[in-house]
Protein backbone atom coordinates (compact mmCIF):
# COMPACT_ATOMS: atom_id res chain seq x y z
CA UNK A 1 0.00 0.00 0.00
CA UNK A 2 1.80 2.72 -0.71
CA UNK A 3 1.44 6.42 1.20
CA UNK A 4 -1.00 8.48 -0.84
CA UNK A 5 -3.12 5.20 -0.63
CA UNK A 6 -2.95 4.99 2.89
CA UNK A 7 -3.02 8.73 3.85
CA UNK A 8 -6.43 10.27 1.90
CA UNK A 9 -5.37 13.35 3.14
CA UNK A 10 -2.38 13.38 1.06
CA UNK A 11 -4.22 12.56 -1.84
CA UNK A 12 -6.63 15.89 -1.26
CA UNK A 13 -3.15 18.02 -1.04
CA UNK A 14 -1.81 16.69 -3.74
CA UNK A 15 -5.56 17.13 -6.37
CA UNK A 16 -5.50 20.63 -5.17
CA UNK A 17 -1.47 21.26 -5.52
CA UNK A 18 -1.97 20.11 -9.05
CA UNK A 19 -5.39 22.96 -9.58
CA UNK A 20 -3.51 25.50 -8.58
CA UNK A 21 -0.37 24.75 -10.40
CA UNK A 22 -2.75 24.15 -13.16
CA UNK A 23 -4.45 27.40 -12.97
CA UNK A 24 -1.21 29.41 -12.51
CA UNK A 25 -0.01 27.99 -15.46
CA UNK A 26 -2.71 28.34 -17.41
CA UNK A 27 -3.50 32.39 -16.25
CA UNK A 28 0.54 33.32 -16.59
CA UNK A 29 0.14 31.81 -20.41
CA UNK A 30 -2.51 33.69 -21.08
CA UNK A 31 -1.46 36.86 -19.70
CA UNK A 32 2.33 36.75 -19.92
CA UNK A 33 4.41 34.16 -20.67
CA UNK A 34 7.95 35.67 -19.67
CA UNK A 35 7.06 34.84 -16.00
CA UNK A 36 6.17 31.12 -16.41
CA UNK A 37 9.28 30.87 -18.30
CA UNK A 38 11.53 32.68 -15.21
CA UNK A 39 9.96 30.19 -13.04
CA UNK A 40 10.65 26.81 -15.27
CA UNK A 41 13.94 28.50 -15.12
CA UNK A 42 14.35 29.20 -11.89
CA UNK A 43 13.19 26.18 -10.74
CA UNK A 44 15.61 23.81 -13.18
CA UNK A 45 18.75 26.20 -12.46
CA UNK A 46 18.02 25.48 -8.62
CA UNK A 47 18.12 21.84 -9.47
CA UNK A 48 21.01 21.98 -11.40
CA UNK A 49 23.08 23.75 -8.75
CA UNK A 50 22.11 20.70 -6.53
CA UNK A 51 22.70 18.09 -9.05
CA UNK A 52 25.84 19.83 -9.85
CA UNK A 53 27.36 19.95 -6.22
CA UNK A 54 26.62 16.71 -5.17
CA UNK A 55 28.20 15.19 -8.74
CA UNK A 56 31.70 17.16 -7.98
CA UNK A 57 31.60 16.19 -4.27
CA UNK A 58 31.44 12.97 -5.02
CA UNK A 59 34.13 12.80 -7.32
CA UNK A 60 36.67 14.69 -5.10
CA UNK A 61 35.73 11.96 -2.08
CA UNK A 62 35.36 8.97 -4.06
CA UNK A 63 38.09 9.67 -6.46
CA UNK A 64 41.46 11.43 -4.36
CA UNK A 65 43.63 10.06 -6.58
CA UNK A 66 42.17 11.37 -10.35
CA UNK A 67 42.67 14.97 -11.38
CA UNK A 68 39.42 14.14 -13.54
CA UNK A 69 36.30 11.96 -13.42
CA UNK A 70 32.95 12.08 -15.29
CA UNK A 71 31.22 12.91 -12.36
CA UNK A 72 33.36 15.80 -12.25
CA UNK A 73 32.58 16.94 -15.66
CA UNK A 74 28.61 15.88 -15.42
CA UNK A 75 28.59 18.18 -12.19
CA UNK A 76 30.41 21.38 -13.86
CA UNK A 77 28.06 20.98 -16.97
CA UNK A 78 25.45 20.91 -14.64
CA UNK A 79 26.39 23.95 -12.75
CA UNK A 80 27.65 25.73 -15.74
CA UNK A 81 23.96 25.66 -17.23
CA UNK A 82 22.40 26.34 -14.25
CA UNK A 83 24.09 29.66 -14.26
CA UNK A 84 23.13 30.18 -17.90
CA UNK A 85 19.68 30.00 -17.24
CA UNK A 86 19.55 32.44 -14.40
CA UNK A 87 21.64 34.84 -16.50
CA UNK A 88 18.59 34.17 -19.46
CA UNK A 89 16.02 33.14 -17.99
CA UNK A 90 13.60 33.00 -21.02
CA UNK A 91 16.38 31.08 -22.78
CA UNK A 92 14.06 28.06 -21.50
CA UNK A 93 11.08 28.89 -23.65
CA UNK A 94 12.85 29.30 -26.73
CA UNK A 95 14.83 26.14 -26.46
CA UNK A 96 11.54 24.33 -25.75
CA UNK A 97 10.09 25.84 -28.70
CA UNK A 98 12.70 24.93 -30.92
CA UNK A 99 12.98 21.55 -30.02
CA UNK A 100 9.02 20.78 -30.04
CA UNK A 101 9.24 22.20 -33.81
CA UNK A 102 12.47 20.26 -34.56
CA UNK A 103 10.57 17.19 -32.90
CA UNK A 104 7.34 18.19 -35.19
CA UNK A 105 9.45 18.76 -38.19
CA UNK A 106 11.60 15.20 -38.05
CA UNK A 107 8.30 13.71 -37.38
CA UNK A 108 6.55 14.99 -40.94
CA UNK A 109 9.74 13.76 -42.74
CA UNK A 110 9.50 10.43 -41.51
CA UNK A 111 6.01 9.95 -42.46
CA UNK A 112 6.32 11.85 -45.97
CA UNK A 113 9.29 9.31 -46.39
CA UNK A 114 7.33 6.32 -45.27
CA UNK A 115 4.51 7.60 -47.68
CA UNK A 116 7.55 7.11 -50.78
CA UNK A 117 8.15 4.21 -50.01
CA UNK A 118 4.52 3.03 -49.77
CA UNK A 119 4.10 4.63 -53.15
CA UNK A 120 7.33 2.53 -54.23
CA UNK A 121 6.14 -1.05 -52.82
CA UNK A 122 2.42 0.05 -54.17
CA UNK A 123 0.61 -0.01 -51.18
CA UNK A 124 -3.11 0.63 -50.61
CA UNK A 125 -3.97 4.20 -51.81
CA UNK A 126 -5.89 5.30 -48.09
CA UNK A 127 -2.72 4.58 -46.50
CA UNK A 128 -0.61 6.32 -49.07
CA UNK A 129 -2.92 9.30 -48.65
CA UNK A 130 -2.87 9.06 -44.39
CA UNK A 131 1.08 9.01 -44.54
CA UNK A 132 0.98 12.10 -46.51
CA UNK A 133 -1.55 14.37 -44.43
CA UNK A 134 -0.35 13.04 -40.84
CA UNK A 135 3.25 14.47 -42.53
CA UNK A 136 1.67 17.91 -43.90
CA UNK A 137 -0.04 18.26 -40.31
CA UNK A 138 3.57 17.50 -38.40
CA UNK A 139 5.64 19.84 -40.73
CA UNK A 140 3.14 22.74 -41.14
CA UNK A 141 3.00 22.15 -36.90
CA UNK A 142 6.42 22.75 -36.48
CA UNK A 143 7.36 25.52 -39.09
CA UNK A 144 4.50 26.93 -37.41
CA UNK A 145 6.08 26.68 -33.63
CA UNK A 146 9.68 27.20 -34.85
CA UNK A 147 8.81 30.89 -36.73
CA UNK A 148 6.02 31.99 -33.89
CA UNK A 149 8.37 30.91 -30.79
CA UNK A 150 6.25 33.68 -28.80
CA UNK A 151 2.45 32.27 -29.74
CA UNK A 152 3.87 28.61 -29.46
CA UNK A 153 4.72 29.30 -25.99
CA UNK A 154 1.72 29.88 -24.72
CA UNK A 155 -0.50 27.28 -26.10
CA UNK A 156 2.30 24.73 -25.15
CA UNK A 157 2.22 26.28 -21.48
CA UNK A 158 -2.05 26.93 -21.56
CA UNK A 159 -2.07 23.10 -22.56
CA UNK A 160 0.17 22.17 -19.99
CA UNK A 161 -2.08 24.20 -17.20
CA UNK A 162 -5.05 22.31 -18.27
CA UNK A 163 -3.95 19.00 -18.22
CA UNK A 164 -2.68 19.56 -14.48
CA UNK A 165 -5.81 20.93 -13.54
CA UNK A 166 -7.63 18.39 -15.35
CA UNK A 167 -5.17 15.67 -13.32
CA UNK A 168 -5.99 17.80 -9.77
CA UNK A 169 -9.94 17.67 -10.11
CA UNK A 170 -9.54 13.81 -11.65
CA UNK A 171 -7.60 13.04 -8.10
CA UNK A 172 -10.22 14.55 -5.85
CA UNK A 173 -13.15 12.43 -7.60
CA UNK A 174 -10.99 9.22 -6.89
CA UNK A 175 -10.49 10.26 -3.25
CA UNK A 176 -14.23 11.19 -2.79
CA UNK A 177 -15.38 8.25 -5.05
CA UNK A 178 -12.73 6.10 -2.51
CA UNK A 179 -14.12 7.66 1.05
CA UNK A 180 -17.76 6.80 0.11
CA UNK A 181 -17.32 3.62 -0.71
CA UNK A 182 -15.16 3.16 3.06
CA UNK A 183 -18.22 4.76 4.60
CA UNK A 184 -20.35 2.51 3.06
CA UNK A 185 -18.26 -0.30 4.00
CA UNK A 186 -17.99 0.60 7.61
CA UNK A 187 -22.10 1.12 7.97
CA UNK A 188 -22.11 -2.16 6.91
CA UNK A 189 -20.17 -3.46 9.27
CA UNK A 190 -22.34 -1.70 11.97
CA UNK A 191 -25.21 -3.37 11.41
CA UNK A 192 -26.79 -5.40 14.13
CA UNK A 193 -25.39 -9.55 14.10
CA UNK A 194 -29.01 -10.33 13.64
CA UNK A 195 -29.92 -8.80 10.29
CA UNK A 196 -26.90 -10.43 9.48
CA UNK A 197 -28.01 -13.64 10.25
CA UNK A 198 -31.31 -13.19 8.76
CA UNK A 199 -29.87 -11.88 5.55
CA UNK A 200 -27.41 -15.23 5.65
CA UNK A 201 -30.42 -17.78 6.14
CA UNK A 202 -32.38 -15.40 3.06
CA UNK A 203 -29.20 -15.99 1.06
CA UNK A 204 -28.43 -19.47 1.57
CA UNK A 205 -31.98 -21.11 1.94
CA UNK A 206 -35.11 -18.49 -0.04
CA UNK A 207 -37.70 -20.62 1.20
CA UNK A 208 -36.31 -21.12 4.97
CA UNK A 209 -39.29 -18.68 5.80
CA UNK A 210 -42.17 -20.04 4.50
CA UNK A 211 -43.64 -22.21 7.37
CA UNK A 212 -46.00 -25.12 6.87
CA UNK A 213 -49.53 -24.30 7.73
CA UNK A 214 -52.52 -26.41 8.15
CA UNK A 215 -54.67 -27.07 5.41
CA UNK A 216 -57.40 -25.19 6.23
CA UNK A 217 -59.29 -25.11 3.02
CA UNK A 218 -60.60 -29.07 2.63
CA UNK A 219 -61.11 -30.16 6.19
CA UNK A 220 -63.78 -32.17 4.91
CA UNK A 221 -61.31 -34.01 2.94
CA UNK A 222 -59.71 -34.83 6.02
CA UNK A 223 -62.87 -36.02 7.84
CA UNK A 224 -63.62 -38.10 4.81
CA UNK A 225 -60.52 -39.97 5.37
CA UNK A 226 -60.61 -40.42 9.27
CA UNK A 227 -64.40 -41.81 8.35
CA UNK A 228 -62.83 -44.21 5.81
CA UNK A 229 -59.93 -45.63 7.82
CA UNK A 230 -62.45 -46.43 10.70
CA UNK A 231 -62.47 -46.60 14.56
CA UNK A 232 -58.91 -47.67 15.91
CA UNK A 233 -58.82 -51.56 17.45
Amino acid sequence: MSLLTKHKWLNIVYGVLLIVIGALTLTFAIVNVDVVNQVISISLAVSLFIAGILNIASSIIAHTEKLFTSTLLVGSFAIAFGIVLLVNRTLIGSFIALLLGTFLLALGAVYLVKAIIFIILKQKVPAIILMFVIAAIAIGLGVTVVCFQQESQMVLYAFIGVSFAVMGVIELILVVRDLLEEKKKAKEEEQPAEFQDVEVINKEDPEAEVLEEPDEEHPQIEQNSDRIEGPKE
